[in-house]
């Protein structure tokens, strides 16, 4: 950036070091540009994200004993979704062979 009165190169200073103004910087616009993604696309900037944070740990050491725990927890969730599905599926069927049971023995009894 360039001083308005004199002209010389500023180098990132509010001062100008040749005339001494006081030269008011201006702040730098930020253009925002919107852009949908494909999911594959998406996929694709996590699997360069997950290899440059890789390359740049490089020397650091990754505690191997963490994994496991975060995979048993993830596991433990799976069969805790699938277990809890069974049970509310399960109910559904014993109501629907509760009316079905009850249905019947009315239409039994009153006909």
């Amino acid at each position: 950036m360039k001083c308005p009165s004199c002209g010389k190169e500023l180098e990132g200073k509010d001062i100008c070091s040749r005339c001494g103004k006081k030269v008011d910087i201006p702040e730098q616009e930020w253009e925002i540009e919107y852009k949908e993604f494909k999911i594959s696309e998406l996929l694709e900037i996590r699997r360069k994200q997950q290899k440059s944070h890789a390359n740049e740990a490089g020397s650091t050491t990754v505690d191997e004993n963490k994994k496991p725990k975060i995979l048993k927890q993830e596991a433990r969730r799976v069969t805790h979704d699938k277990r809890k599905n069974f049970i509310i599926v399960a109910i559904v069927i014993l109501l629907i062979l509760a009316f079905i049971a009850e249905a019947y023995y009315f239409l039994r009894v009153l006909f």
